[in-house]
């Protein structure tokens, strides 16, 4: 086992601790992962499953390691993961290198990956403060650094309990290192139907297969390969591209050199004056093993990631990069405004409007903050808030009327708040080094907020359609809204929410 950095530890647990209030035992749990944890447990940890191991709060255990990485403790890691075979394909410490389209280099399916899934947020040990050996890809064994660094530990088991990295495993017939001038032979037996052989080097991540395209059976057939610095060439050999449109999706080969049913011997020789890493898979025909869309363990996705508040105070800077957008497939938006705080300008003075104002700002941000929301940006009076599901935003929005209520009743001069929430897909992008989301459906859930009145909670029909919203509303009067909303061409239904009392708040 590893050493650890006793001093380096102990100044970011003593930081940790004083960072938040934590739930009982959570500092010393943590503590003794990092003592005791062997390297594979240390190595993108994800928190939603730590959280499950621990019988902690899923939120509590994202913070502890959100604020772990504040504390020099963990780093944060931005991971793009094949939806067809859990490669982690590239990853990332900062968002803003994040390219969302690949061509996956393990299984060759063509990726477009959004915020929502397959782009996984994991934490990993510093080496500051322990040295693991998965630091160091460059000195795994090829079986640890495919089957452990290159797929991601949070596949689910869908084939006869085994997940498909554990099924790869079974499909290897070479994974070792080449010396130079040697060279292996493979003998296979090429069935009829889809499968085939696909030998990749591990350097580049380069690939020729061998796929039925001959019909007529052969008795024997040949195939020579070289293998250098450069990847993987076959000369004498023809290839074509072959496109596979599959039911989990689309697998691009561009080298695919035809072959018919029966015997084929396949040599590969190293050219180059190193050793060099070789991968050789033999797939069976897809009817008896059927490839399909990988499930996984619950895991921190990118979106939740950035609609927690703690994320958005401690790495404010993390954004796409200037110019890129990030597609989010289905996100709450919340949006709040001050009714007629024109007037209170003018009644109160500027400088006791703006204190009012700011200390407003702090009751709904709370309000977010405790339904796992995160507050995007203020503009004058009112701010824009998201949350990754509908209930935890309509909560919010409830528990911002009622906080703004027991507000008032301390100050002078009350202040009518006016709430519209929609969700809906949206594009994330960066704006002056912040993270914003833009799109049609941002526009609606401001528009909505606009053909609010003061106290009022407006919601779409989306949102009433949301998981766990219904049941929230039950004892609530829903009453259909008339209004234009600029820029919307559809209709869009829009209730107001008035509870049994007649309030207009939930």
């Amino acid at each position: 086992m590893s050493i650890v950095e006793e001093a380096g530890l102990e100044k970011g647990l003593t930081d940790l601790e004083a960072s938040s209030q934590w739930s009982p035992r959570v500092i010393s749990k943590l503590e003794g992962l990092i003592r005791t944890g062997n390297d594979l447990a240390l190595f993108r940890v994800n928190p939603i499953r730590y959280a499950a191991a621990q019988s902690m709060d899923t939120s509590e255990s994202i913070d502890l390691f959100l604020q772990a990485t504040k504390a020099g403790l963990f780093e944060m890691e931005w991971a793009i993961v094949c939806a067809s075979c859990a490669n982690v394909f590239k990853s990332f410490r900062n968002l803003e290198k994040l390219d969302p389209h690949f061509r996956c280099d393990l299984c060759s399916m063509e990726n477009s990956a959004n915020l929502d899934e397959f782009i996984h947020v994991m934490f990993t040990i510093s080496p500051r403060i322990r040295d693991i050996i998965l630091h160091h890809p460059d000195q795994l064994t090829l079986d640890k650094l495919l089957f452990e660094f290159r797929y991601s530990q949070d596949a689910k088991g869908q084939y006869d309990g085994q997940t498909l990295p554990e099924l790869m495993r079974d499909f290897t017939l070479v994974l070792r290192y080449i010396e130079p001038g040697e060279e292996i032979s493979l003998e296979v037996e090429i069935l009829k139907g889809a499968g085939g052989l696909v030998v990749r080097d591990l350097v580049g991540f380069g690939s020729i297969a061998f796929f039925q395209g001959l019909d007529e059976p052969a008795s024997e057939q040949h195939a020579g390969l070289l293998l250098d610095e450069k990847g993987l060439s076959g000369p004498g050999l023809e290839f074509t591209p072959v496109r596979l449109e599959l039911q989990n999706g689309v697998f691009v080969f561009p080298m695919v050199h035809p072959v018919a049913p029966g015997p084929l011997t396949v040599t590969c020789e190293n050219v180059s004056e190193q050793r060099l890493p070789l991968w050789a898979v033999m797939y069976p025909p897809l009817e008896s093993w059927g490839p399909r869309q990988i499930e996984f363990e619950p895991f921190l996705s990118a979106k939740r990631l950035l609609s927690t508040e703690t994320f958005r105070r401690l790495f404010r800077a993390e954004a796409p990069g200037e110019g890129e957008g990030l597609s989010v497939g289905d996100l709450t938006y919340l949006f709040t405004d001050l009714k007629d705080s024109t007037a209170m300008y003018d009644q109160v003075g500027d400088a006791t409007a703006y204190n009012l104002v700011r200390l407003h700002f702090d009751v709904l941000a709370r309000a977010v903050a405790d339904h796992g929301g995160a507050v995007v940006k203020t503009v004058g009076d009112a701010i824009m808030a998201t949350f990754v599901r509908a209930v935890d935003a309509v909560s919010a929005a409830r528990a911002m009327m009622e906080a703004l209520e027991a507000f008032n009743t301390s100050m002078a001069t009350g202040l009518m708040l006016k709430i519209g929430i929609h969700r809906g897909h949206s594009i994330a992008v960066a704006l002056n080094e912040r993270l914003d989301y833009f799109g049609q459906n941002v526009n609606i859930a401001s528009r909505t907020q606009q053909l609010a009145d003061g106290g009022e909670i407006l919601v779409s029909q989306d949102v009433l359609d949301a998981v766990g919203v219904p049941e929230l509303l039950a004892g609530s009067t829903l009453i259909p809204v008339s209004g234009i909303m600029k820029g919307v061409t559809e209709e869009i239904p829009v209730f107001r929410v008035v509870n049994a009392r007649g309030a207009a708040s939930a």
